[in-house]
């Protein structure tokens, strides 16, 4: 079998803690409101054409600065490790994280394929993975509470899920060998998957450039008519109770301008997601993003510049493992008018303590439950 490669998300692959309140919006809060009787069809529309504009933006934003969502080493590598997968050089490229939204891997990869498949990666649709009419990078896509992990590895009162060979090997549906398996993570806390695979678990330094609050709030009202936010607005009557269920404050008049509306929109973001509301980080300089990828690229060597005859084409329609991808999504959190900022995904790459009581990742339950009633 040819070498997989599992990569970690927050703080390896991504910072994507900025971009959870538009994920929990267009992917939870506003897909739940118009399943309820009466709610406008043609809201429905333009909001699901204002998110794929939103998720184009973000991507363009990707190629224009070299990363920033992302991390710009794995950016760079991601096409020679696609091309290989569809060589059948590499096996499987996939997300094993203790981040708790599962709706948040599943966008973010897909904004990644939207940005792989630009100048100057151009990746081609034949080297992504089409998962219901959607493109995708790396699957499966595995969240802290998987049910596939769940048996296998326990979760400690702290909410720390530890990441296990075995656990991968459920999750990926098929027996992968400790030698075939190279893996990708910013901590050191994983001691079992760290004894199993020895220098083929690669540490890496934690990801933390955020993406401004400022840059997200201009890209989101720019993905709407203005005056799909006025109120009377058949769209306003969905998406303005959403957001401010999310991030409560927000409250247009019919006198708004582009420029008011970004103002009155990046305050009440400010306040969910406090990291991206001050003075971003720098985008890393171009002398740390290569040797970044150098380090990478050498602790891989072994798994991504073998030369041997290909097997087979990798399918570009996913097939799920049993209890992996397709497992019940875990629950996002909701906000309102005691919304605290966003928390740390739950024995996530930064994880060093015990949640506090108001995390969101404590609500995300109440969320999931409200949509299931």
């Amino acid at each position: 079998m040819s070498p997989s490669i599992g990569i970690d998300f927050d703080e390896c692959l991504v910072q994507a803690y900025t971009i959870v309140p538009f994920v929990l919006l267009f992917e939870i809060l506003l897909p739940r409101a118009m399943k309820l009787p009466g709610y406008s069809k043609t809201a429905k529309f333009y909001i699901y054409k204002a998110r794929d504009v939103f998720y184009q933006k973000l991507a363009n934003n990707e190629v224009k600065t070299k990363g920033t969502l992302f991390r710009p080493a794995l950016l760079k590598l991601m096409p020679k490790l696609l091309k290989l997968r569809q060589e059948g050089k590499l096996h499987k490229l996939f997300i094993y994280s203790n981040n708790g939204i599962n709706e948040l891997l599943n966008t973010v990869d897909y904004i990644l394929a939207l940005t792989l498949q630009k100048a100057p990666y151009n990746v081609t649709n034949g080297e992504l993975i089409n998962e219901e009419n959607k493109l995708h990078v790396l699957a499966p896509r595995i969240h802290i509470d998987n049910p596939c992990r769940v048996a296998n590895e326990v979760k400690g009162v702290d909410g720390f899920r530890e990441k296990t060979l075995l656990g991968i090997q459920q999750c990926l549906g098929e027996n992968v060998s400790k030698e075939e398996l190279w893996f990708i993570d910013d901590t050191e806390y994983h001691t079992d998957l760290m004894g199993h695979l020895k220098e083929k678990y690669v540490v890496v330094e934690s990801y933390s450039v955020h993406l401004s609050n400022k840059v997200l709030a201009e890209m989101f009202i720019d993905s709407f008519p203005l005056e799909f936010f006025l109120p009377g607005s058949p769209v306003a009557s969905t998406l303005l109770p959403e957001i401010n269920r999310l991030m409560p404050g927000f409250r247009p008049t019919k006198k708004e301008t582009k420029a008011s509306l970004i103002e009155k929109f990046g305050k009440v973001l400010n306040k969910f997601s406090e990291p991206g509301a001050g003075r971003a980080m720098a985008v890393w300089k171009e002398d740390h993003v290569n040797s970044d990828l150098k380090k990478i690229e050498t602790k891989l060597s072994a798994a991504i510049d073998k030369q041997e005859p290909v097997v087979s084409n990798y399918p570009t329609v996913y097939s799920v493992p049993v209890g992996g991808a397709n497992a019940q999504a875990y629950s996002a959190p909701t906000g309102g008018a005691n919304a605290q900022a966003y928390s740390a995904p739950t024995g996530g790459a930064r994880h060093r303590r015990t949640l506090p009581v108001s995390s969101r990742y404590r609500k995300t339950r109440k969320l999931r439950a409200d949509r299931k009633n």
